[in-house]
């Protein structure tokens, strides 16, 4: 006489946990309707206009979002590929034409410029491995949606996509389309900047998806907006090897030093031991890179070196690029 009871109270207990799990769901779901509010505001569908001989059906349309001052768009670069002009869809369906800026293939990045103010989008979205995250694009050409997963992990270099790699990897699903959508962080702020999908076979989500950081983002927005890439010359061939004897951990051999280099005019030699740059570690030749982009030309970084066995700090300015091509 006495189960049915117990099982009516074990049932009504379960009705009780069910109830507070979806008022709490419900509360901390809030934080995804107010991105979506802002994705469906400022988020834009990018759409290249090609040249009549070319064909892009990988990624007909990609994704941007406005920054700064409302009237640059940020997206990825392989988005316009042989792009001749971009036009933009908004989430009303309107229109808009777009000027291309700036495009730069080592990071993947390009600027578009248009006549009429989009509400630009916070950036700094500070993010580490387990926050929750969000990716707004035009998957599929569909329209601007939204997808949320974590963040698996940051400081992803060397992978091979770009020249120049800061990445964010998250399990948010990331699809054709989406490509230069940004990537915010539960504050509502932009952490990053849909780039790649990892995949062996197809052009699909596998839950291993990339985007450009937001340091790699401000970076390039510091050097680009003013229509030019100016970045600092690379002379360095770095080569990652074991640090036997001590902790395992890889640490960047120098093989070569480009004649002609501020590396050269620093002193750094073949055979050096790079540990740092302006306390950024570098283990290897993408971490070197990273550096060459994140503090502009001439700034005077400082190298931290080891040298038979000692450790040194090697302050090096770099002219730009530019500069040095026009001497």
């Amino acid at each position: 006489m006495k189960k049915p009871r117990q099982n009516r109270m074990l049932t009504s207990g379960l009705a009780a946990v069910v109830l507070l799990s979806a008022a709490g769901f419900s509360h901390g779901a809030e934080w995804r309707n107010d991105i979506a509010d802002r994705a469906k505001r400022s988020v834009v569908a990018v759409i290249p206009v090609l040249p009549r001989d070319a064909v892009n059906n990988d990624e007909p349309e990609g994704t941007g979002f406005p920054v700064r001052d409302g009237n640059t768009i940020l997206t990825a670069d392989h988005v316009l590929g042989p792009a001749t002009s971009v036009r933009l869809r908004l989430s009303d369906r309107r229109m808009m034409d777009a000027e291309i800026v700036v495009r730069d293939p080592e990071t993947d990045m390009a600027l578009l410029r248009i006549s009429e103010r989009i509400t630009p989008l916070l950036l700094d979205g500070k993010v580490t491995p387990g926050d929750d995250v969000c990716v707004a694009g035009n998957a599929f050409g569909l329209g601007i949606s939204l997808t949320c997963g974590i963040v698996s992990a940051t400081e992803i270099r060397g992978i091979g996509f770009n020249r120049i790699e800061d990445f964010v990897q998250t399990d948010a699903a990331v699809n054709p389309g989406m490509s230069g959508g940004p990537l915010f962080s539960r504050a509502g702020r932009v952490a990053g900047m849909a780039s790649a999908i990892f995949t062996k076979e197809r052009d699909g989500n596998l839950g291993v998806n990339f985007a450009a950081s937001i340091r790699m983002i401000e970076a390039f927005l510091a050097d680009g907006l003013d229509g030019s890439i100016d970045r600092r010359p690379q002379g360095l061939l770095l080569r990652a090897e074991e640090n036997r004897g001590e902790n395992g951990r890889m640490r960047a051999k120098i093989v070569r030093v480009v004649a002609g280099s501020p590396e050269e005019g620093g002193g750094l030699r073949q055979g050096d031991f790079l540990i740092a740059i302006n306390g950024l570690a570098v283990k290897g030749q993408a971490d070197y890179l990273f550096a060459t982009m994140l503090f502009p030309a001439p700034d005077t970084l400082i190298y931290t070196i080891v040298r038979d066995g000692k450790t040194q700090s090697i302050p090096i300015t770099s002219q730009m690029e530019e500069e040095i091509r026009d001497e």
